[in-house]
């Protein structure tokens, strides 16, 4: 029987000085923060499932994604593919399509992130920023 890695698609999103991050509703990691992301769709690219995810939990429209990390999910069997899109300097408005999945959107500061549900999810943050 196979046991194949399933992919992960998450979404990078600077905003001025901070970083948009949202707060899972479900487990694992349920009332933790986390960057936007989930599973991909039957044949849909990981670029594309980053930009979709970013829009659905968010509702920030991704722009030119850029690919950041490739990594395995230790705990869970998964591979995550991580995009950073295009900064932003402001947000018209913070709202999810998917309030099953995330019970609240917010940008933090980079020095001031709160406890976030994934060390994968630490790893790429403090990759990203400190290689803009």
């Amino acid at each position: 029987m196979w046991s194949n890695p399933v992919p992960v698609a998450l979404a990078v999103q600077p905003v001025g000085a901070g970083v948009l991050l949202v707060r899972r509703a479900q487990d694992p990691g349920r009332g933790l923060w986390a960057l936007p992301g989930g599973y991909l769709n039957p044949h849909e690219a990981p670029d594309d499932a980053a930009v979709r995810e970013l829009q659905e939990e968010t509702g920030v429209g991704g722009r030119e994604p850029r690919l950041v990390a490739v990594m395995g999910g230790l705990r869970d069997n998964t591979v995550i593919i991580a995009y950073r899109m295009e900064p932003l300097t402001e947000l018209d408005r913070l709202v999810t399509d998917s309030p099953e999945e995330v019970l609240d959107v917010q940008v933090f500061l980079l020095d001031e992130l709160p406890l976030l549900a994934f060390s994968a999810h630490e790893e790429i943050l403090a990759a990203v920023f400190q290689n803009p």
